[in-house]
């Protein structure tokens, strides 16, 4: 049973379904990146749709 919550990106693993775009979609890989502020950078692989670079303080809905 997945159930829908709101919650930071930075707690987002693979095998969680995101809403992107009003589409829920499966996240398969989560990749960690810094930018140049020193802020922390996440970019969401999906596999039927392009990858989603979101920041790790993001709040975001999540089907777990």
């Amino acid at each position: 049973m997945l159930v829908e919550r709101r919650m930071i990106a930075l707690r987002l693993r693979r095998g969680d379904w995101v809403c992107v775009r009003g589409r829920w979609l499966e996240v398969v890989a989560v990749r960690a990146y810094r930018y140049a502020a020193g802020g922390l950078v996440l970019v969401l692989v999906f596999n039927k749709a392009p990858a989603v670079r979101v920041y790790g303080a993001d709040t975001m809905a999540v089907k777990r």
